[in-house]
């Protein structure tokens, strides 16, 4: 059986595509989207953009930070 290819969000966390094997806790997008001032249909994008990796997103949060 065929799933679709986006994010599952039914549940505390959220798994991204069907060969990913990582899981973020809804905490954590929760954390993502207070430090990155964004609501949680961006924070969840950018997880999907960066497979996951929880670092490659804080990096990119980071960035979009003016001095």
């Amino acid at each position: 059986m065929l799933r679709k290819a986006g994010p599952e969000t039914k549940g505390p966390n959220v798994r991204f595509g069907r060969f990913a094997r990582e899981s973020v806790p809804r905490h954590e997008i929760d954390f993502i989207c207070k430090i990155g001032r964004i609501d949680r249909d961006e924070a969840i994008a950018l997880l999907q953009k960066h497979v996951g990796d929880r670092e490659a997103v804080f990096s990119e949060l980071a960035s979009r930070v003016s001095p």
